[in-house]
This record gives structure tokens, C-alpha cells and sequence, in this order.
């Protein structure tokens, strides 16, 4: 039977064309966001490279609490040992590729293969073998878990699987956009006294591009026509303020004040406890990672491609102490429950438009949009080497 290749990005776009384009001011071609080819693309060049959004450090402060999560479909671990130092490894037993840790998140005094039994201690250091003396092995010092580069960045742990920079120089100035725009930095401060909340942490299934899906929170353009009962509502949308990195990699500061009708729910302790001047403030840290803060309180969130059309999006919760935690609560639901449910509508039809077929690179409003050309020019010009 006759084989038929399988079809190149470059069959798919001219680069010169997709230079053009951008310079334009027009979106990326529609395989950007339908085609498999630029999916494996951008796992090799953009996310087994990228410091990944892990967790909050208080999440694994303590000995033995650990964290799991998979990075360019590499199934990673957080832990802190007995001496308080943080490791990352590859979540992969060194006999036969089980996954250690299981759980998504708890807390052990070693690390347990649950397929033969065989153990590791929290650093790392295989330290038990069943039946060892039976097994021929080589020294138990060269069978430890893989490690992994780990660093942290306002209080919030990454991991990268092969970097081809540091965590700050991927960030560039965003600390810097962060400060001007109030935010306080509650996960590097640990008497902030924040706390996880469960009913605020979880994660959901987008049938669209994961950039379709960044892109989408990029930019509130859509707010007055999306979410006229929702963030429209409670925000003044009109005139977000937001600024760029203008070195490093994409990143974003933006926020929205509380309507009036609003602030007499959260005034006084709103302005001395919410970390942001703003009702609902975002922090988008390249490639994938958003920071959420502001009078709906502290979430971290991160965008995982799952496939060229799917993308998963896990969020996690944390309690400010001092917001009036029933208004905090019925903000974060009206937006993040409510409003998420508008944005999944949209997201998903955007990607049944783009692989339409009949959709043809449009223009961005030079304003309004501008966040999703400087997001779109970096996906570019990460993916570019490889497609040229």
C-alpha cells in the first residue's frame, strides 16, 4: 500500500508571508491553531525549553510535601526534603519508567514505586531495593531519580526541562510591571498568610488551541460583548490598564477596577488587602503562566496544550486574609465560574472558525489588541527557526 507523507508546516504557509503578515498587523495563519506538525513544533521549541509554572512555594513548604504535573508531556515532581531544599525530578522510576508519585499532591517521607516497591529519598538518592542482593544491579548512587532545573519567581515555583535561559531572564522586567501596577507580592512573603483553598483549585478541558485560549485572556476587548453579566458588570472594562515587557520574554500587567456599585462591597479592606489597586488585576508570565490577584483574591493559573485543538487549563485557589471572603467568593464565581463559561463558548467557536478552512489571517485592532499581536510575535518568533 502506498504511503503518503505527511504534510510540512512550509506546505502549509510561506514564512516570508507569515513576516508580512504580523508586520500587518494581521493574526497568524489558521495552522498556527489546527495543525499537529506545529504542535510537535512548539513542544521542542517552546515548552521543553520554558520554565513551567509548577506551584506556590507554600504549597511545598514543609519536608516531604510534594507537588505532580506533566511539562511538554513529561510527567515532573516537586518536593521539599528534610533539609528544606526544593528538587524537581522526572516523576519516572529508574527500573521501569513507573511514575513515583501518583497523587497530584500530598505529603511523604520518601518516594515509593508502587510498581516493584523500589524507594527514594526525598533528594532524590534511590535508598531500598526489594531483593536487591538478587538483582545484579549497578551502585545504588547512579540508579537516583533524573533531576530537574527548578527555580522561583515571586514566590511561585518553576521547573524547565531542557532551559536555554534562567527563570529571570525569561521573565524580563515583569517584576518590575508587577510593582507599578501594586501588586505586593503575597506568594514571596510569608506573612501574608495566604492559604489554599480547594474550592478554587481544579482544572478544565478547552476544545481549542492553547493559543486561541491565551490570546483570548489577553485582551478585553471582548468583555462588553462577552460578558455583558459578568466581568462587564463588575469592571470597568472599557479602558483596561495594562502594560508590556519590552525585554525578555512576553509578559503582561493588566487590571480592571471594581465598578462603583461594586467597591461598597469591598472598601476599606479592599485597597489595604487585595494586593492590587484593582478589582481584577492578571500577571502573564511567557509562555503560559498567569498570575490573578485584585478583590477577587490570589489564583494561579497555567494554559497545557493537550493536543493541536485541546488545551487544559489548571487553576489554583488561595485565601487573602482580611477580604470579606463572602464577597471575594461570589466575585471569583461570577468571573471565574460564570465568565470562564462565556469564554469556553467562544474559545471553542473561534477554533471550529480556524479550522473552517474558510477563514483567511485577519487584522488585530492596533489598540485594543495590541497584547495579542506582541503574544503572537513571540510565538513566532520562537517557533520561526524551525519553520524557515
Amino acid at each position: 500500500m502506498a504511503t503518503v507523507d505527511a504534510v510540512t508546516p512550509t506546505q502549509l504557509f510561506d514564512p516570508v508571508e507569515v513576516d508580512r503578515q504580523l508586520e500587518a498587523g494581521k493574526v497568524l495563519p489558521p495552522a498556527f491553531y489546527t495543525d499537529a506538525s506545529i504542535r510537535r513544533l512548539e513542544e521542542s521549541l517552546i515548552f521543553r525549553h520554558a520554565w513551567q509554572m509548577v506551584c506556590a512555594e507554600l504549597d511545598v513548604r514543609e519536608p516531604g510535601q510534594y507537588v505532580t504535573t506533566e511539562i511538554a508531556s513529561v510527567p515532573v515532581v516537586v518536593v521539599r526534603d528534610k533539609d528544606r531544599v526544593l528538587h524537581a525530578f522526572v516523576n519516572i522510576c529508574t527500573h521501569r519508567a513507573n511514575p513515583i508519585m501518583d497523587e497530584a499532591a500530598g505529603t511523604c517521607h520518601h518516594m515509593r514505586c508502587g510498581y516493584h516497591g523500589w524507594a527514594f529519598a526525598l533528594d532524590g538518592r534511590l535508598t531500598a531495593v526489594p531483593k536487591f542482593a538478587e538483582g545484579n544491579l549497578p551502585p545504588l548512587e547512579t540508579l537516583g531519580l533524573r533531576p530537574l532545573p527548578i527555580d522561583t519567581f515571586a514566590g511561585i515555583v518553576f521547573v524547565a526541562l531542557e532551559p536555554q535561559e534562567t527563570l529571570g531572564e525569561q521573565v524580563g522586567e515583569l517584576a518590575q510591571l508587577m510593582t507599578e501596577a501594586g501588586y505586593d507580592f503575597p506568594f514571596s512573603n510569608p506573612q501574608s498568610g495566604l492559604e489554599p483553598i480547594a474550592e478554587h483549585t481544579g482544572d478544565y478541558s478547552v476544545d481549542a488551541n492553547w493559543k486561541v485560549v491565551a490570546e483570548n485572556f489577553a485582551e478585553c476587548y471582548h468583555c462588553g460583548p462577552t460578558h455583558p453579566g459578568t466581568f462587564a458588570a463588575a469592571l470597568e472594562v472599557g479602558k483596561p490598564d495594562w502594560a508590556l515587557t519590552q525585554d525578555g520574554k512576553f509578559g503582561l500587567a493588566a487590571g480592571l477596577p471594581l465598578r462603583k456599585s461594586m467597591k461598597p462591597k469591598f472598601e476599606p479592606r479592599t485597597a489595604e488587602y487585595a494586593g492590587s489597586p484593582y478589582g481584577f488585576a492578571q500577571f502573564f508570565v511567557w509562555p503560559n503562566a498567569l498570575i490573578l490577584t485584585g478583590a477577587i483574591g490570589d489564583h494561579l493559573m497555567r494554559l497545557d496544550p493537550t493536543g493541536p485543538r485541546s488545551t487544559r487549563l489548571a487553576y489554583w485557589g488561595y485565601k487573602r486574609p482580611g477580604l470579606p471572603e463572602d464577597e471575594v467568593d461570589a466575585l471569583y464565581k461570577l468571573l471565574m465560574y460564570d465568565g470562564g463559561a462565556e469564554d469556553k463558548v467562544i474559545m471553542e467557536g473561534v477554533q471550529r472558525g480556524l479550522e473552517s478552512g474558510f477563514y483567511e489571517a485577519g487584522p488585530t485592532m492596533a489598540g485594543p489588541e495590541a497584547v495579542v499581536s506582541a503574544f503572537q510575535r513571540q510565538v513566532w518568533e520562537a517557533l520561526a527557526p524551525g519553520l524557515r
